[in-house]
């Protein structure tokens, strides 16, 4: 039988909380869904996600409520749809840029960032944000 000392649970407990913290403070580059959902743990994610020519038809990213940084899409030819369903705040901006055949964004509970950018997506027609997004009306670019 194997005897834990208090001092090797406290180290093994701190040591697991700062991996959890790690996870949730760095900048992402996206080359897979897989890598969105390997945030689905981080209530307040700090740091950048970058989905740059990603050959994925749809991502999505759950799990998170809060992001300290921004999202930025380009260039991603084959992505049709993109959901953030959890997402609330961005302390940041969210630039989508070069996509095709996107059709369909949902941020659905979305009420506030710091700037919003679109260009180069014919074929998104509308975007809703059901939650009341608020944000200085000089940060919306690209409509």
């Amino acid at each position: 039988m194997t005897r834990l000392t208090l001092t090797s649970i406290v180290l093994a407990t701190m040591f697991s909380l700062g991996m959890a913290e790690s996870a949730c403070e760095k900048n992402v580059k996206v080359t897979s869904q897989g890598d969105l959902d390997a945030l689905k743990s981080c209530a307040t994610f700090k740091g950048i996600i970058t989905m740059d020519t990603v050959p994925a038809g749809q991502l999505r990213l759950e799990g998170v409520e809060q992001l300290i940084g921004d999202i930025i899409m380009s260039g991603n030819v084959d992505l049709v749809s993109f959901s953030a369903p959890n997402l609330q705040k961005v302390d940041g901006q969210i630039k989508i840029i070069n996509h095709t055949i996107l059709n369909k964004l949902e941020f659905p509970l979305l009420t506030e960032t710091n700037g919003f950018h679109v260009a180069v997506v014919p074929a998104l027609e509308k975007i809703n944000f059901p939650a009341g997004l608020t944000t200085h009306p000089e940060s919306f670019a690209g409509f």
